[in-house]
């Protein structure tokens, strides 16, 4: 059966680190993605402007570690065949970047059409932009599905790629109960 739910999927075993059941949550969030015909709520932007000297590469090697370390930002969904959802933790995952030069031009446009691509398929659903804006601006964009991210997980990822080493890695297995222990401390 697991073997068929891969092919199904176009994946292979050793790229596959686990398979996990999805929250009731997650799958309310994937089903309903599914079936809208406006833009998808669910997929999130985090946007930020850079002033001044900007070191693109340092920025893709800080979310490299990061997808290194957290198995949630590895992770994408798939269906089986009861249509129930498993999220798919992959053993290694890149995203994708664009690096836009967008000078003299209007922002608003790109991030709207970003937003409307939404996500397809089995692939961890987040990706990355920068976009220069002039000699001294850079926008960096992170586009992800809420289904894989909360604003608290979010806030712990933006943190620790400001300071690497502060915070404990973000769990892919029952991050409902991780996020409770936290919400505790």
């Amino acid at each position: 059966m697991l073997d068929r739910l891969l092919n199904k999927h176009g994946l292979r075993a050793n790229e596959v680190a686990d398979l996990l059941p999805v929250t009731r949550q997650q799958r309310t969030m994937l089903l309903e993605s599914m079936t809208l015909t406006e833009p998808d709520m669910y997929v999130a932007q985090f946007v930020a402007t850079f002033a001044g000297s900007f070191d693109r590469v340092a920025l893709m090697q800080a979310w490299s570690r990061l997808l290194a370390r957290h198995e949630t930002l590895r992770s994408g969904f798939v269906w089986r065949h009861d249509d129930d959802p498993l999220c798919v933790v992959f053993e290694a995952s890149e995203p994708t970047w664009q690096h836009l030069n967008w000078r003299e031009q209007d922002v608003s446009n790109w991030l709207v059409q970003d937003w409307l691509a939404g996500f397809d398929g089995v692939k961890p659903p987040l990706r990355f932009a920068t976009l220069r804006l002039s000699d001294e601006r850079w926008l960096f964009v992170w586009t992800y599905h809420h289904a894989l991210l909360d604003s608290q997980s979010v806030a712990h990822l933006l943190t620790e790629a400001m300071s690497p080493h502060a915070l404990a890695a973000l769990p892919a297995r029952d991050p409902i109960r991780w996020l409770a222990r936290q919400n505790s401390n």
